[in-house]
């Protein structure tokens, strides 16, 4: 059996979230960590480009979660008004609409139906629920007053990184999802 070719192909955001994130306000609170920014009316989480609010990170890292673990797919994504999937070779018809939410078993399905075999598949939604896990404990972390200087918890598109005291180094296991790591 001939394996078949990687796709190409867009992951695309509605444009509507994107509007509705920027819609909102940002704002330094006081008594907040520099860099620690508040949008109101909403949860923040970092990644490795800077806030965002919750849904949106959550869409955002997992389509980065496919792109990073799968480098090699040729995958690209972008913010179109009509959340259309195109590309070269793709699976799937003009005109359909691909999202990256691993909480939704049809997409699952479409994501997943671009990979190779069922572990390719664990490993894109094991990278998306860390980030989303990330979120969920940079939330929570941000419910308690922080002192110091510090560096804000970030997922870095592979991993969460903690909060971290200035001048300190914090160090985290590779995730068993990312291309050529080494686990023991």
């Amino acid at each position: 059996m001939i394996p078949c070719a990687k796709p190409s192909v867009q992951l695309c955001f509605q444009m509507a979230t994107i509007a509705s994130f920027f819609e909102n306000v940002t704002h330094n609170t006081s008594g907040t960590t520099p860099g620690h920014e508040v949008l109101l009316g909403a949860q923040l989480c970092r990644d490795r480009n800077g806030y965002t609010s919750s849904s949106f990170y959550n869409a955002l890292t997992c389509a980065f979660c496919f792109i990073y673990v799968f480098a090699d797919y040729n995958v690209s994504f972008d913010f179109r008004t009509n959340g259309l999937v195109t590309g070269k070779n793709t699976v799937y018809p003009e005109g359909t609409r691909l999202d990256t939410d691993v909480n939704n078993s049809v997409s699952v399905s479409a994501v997943c139906g671009l990979l190779q075999d069922p572990w390719e598949c664990w490993k894109w939604q094991t990278c998306c629920r860390q980030a989303r896990d990330c979120c969920q404990q940079q939330i929570q972390a941000n419910l308690q007053p922080s002192t110091g200087g510090k560096c804000p918890a970030t997922w870095d598109g592979y991993a969460c990184w903690p909060e971290t005291a200035a001048g300190q180094r914090p160090a985290i296991h590779c995730p068993s999802y990312v291309p050529h790591a080494n686990t023991a």
